[in-house]
């Protein structure tokens, strides 16, 4: 499985990305979060089974949570 960010941009500005999903061995690409934001920093937990990425949301930056098969993203206070 590989993770990645897929960026939208408005000129020179980005407005929105999403974290994806790819399966190498049936090449099956996936959207792993939904939220109108702006995904950074995304990394991989060590045990592969979480993914943690800064967001901005509601006006403040937080941090996020998802399960690597890909579920709502949840903050960490």
């Amino acid at each position: 499985m590989s993770t990645g960010v897929r960026v939208e941009r408005d000129g020179t500005s980005v407005t929105e990305s999403h974290i994806w999903k790819y399966t190498i061995a049936d090449q099956a690409v996936r959207q792993l979060s939904f939220v109108n934001e702006v995904v950074s920093d995304l990394r991989l937990s060590p045990d592969g089974k979480m993914l943690a990425f800064t967001s901005r949301r509601d006006g403040k930056l937080g941090l996020y949570l998802l399960n690597a098969p890909g579920v709502l993203a949840k903050r960490t206070d």
